[in-house]
């Protein structure tokens, strides 16, 4: 059920930076989640779902407006 609202869902990002570290918050009318995190450090991060991931690094690259990140 949750992949199906996910997939029509059209959410509202918000990214706030404070010093080193990064808050990601997503927004829609069935739910919404957070991430706090460091670049290039690991982190436990939840997805949508519910699953707990470890996000081995995030990257940005500032010329061309990316955030990476490598979830396992």
């Amino acid at each position: 059920m949750m992949r199906k609202l996910g997939a029509i869902a059209k959410p509202n990002v918000i990214i706030h930076v404070d010093g080193d570290k990064w808050t990601i918050r997503s927004e829609t009318s069935f739910t919404t989640s957070e991430s706090t995190f460091e670049l290039n450090k690991e982190f436990e991060d939840t997805t949508p779902d519910g699953r707990k991931v470890m996000v081995s690094h995030c990257h940005v690259c500032v010329d061309c407006n990316v955030l990476l990140r490598s979830k396992r």
